[in-house]
């Protein structure tokens, strides 16, 4: 705890993928892509304290992330569907996609 167990879509290998977490007051969502592959309805983390609060990235429960990171964007409140779809769209093209 605090990880979520999650059914998500996969990923090809050796080729650039945009993977999202956004998370808001209603719940968790990630996507792949820009596109939704799972969404629940809980948020246990509640709000962040402060902006200060440590976020970590590319190790959790099940290890290290296997593969580069070529980008890493944070926000300050969820992003909305369109807003991650339009993000996917202008990045894709940069990584060969």
């Amino acid at each position: 705890s605090p990880y979520y167990g999650m059914s998500s879509a996969t990923t090809n290998r050796n080729v650039w993928n945009m993977m999202c977490a956004a998370r808001d007051a209603n719940g968790f969502k990630w996507y792949v892509n820009g596109v939704l592959s799972f969404a629940g309805r809980y948020n246990d983390f509640g709000v962040l304290p402060d902006t200060r609060s440590d976020i970590l990235i590319g190790n959790g429960y099940a290890g290290y992330w296997q593969g580069d990171m070529s980008m890493v964007m944070a926000f300050n409140r969820g992003l909305t569907n369109i807003e991650i779809q339009q993000i996917y769209q202008n990045y894709r093209s940069r990584y060969g996609n």
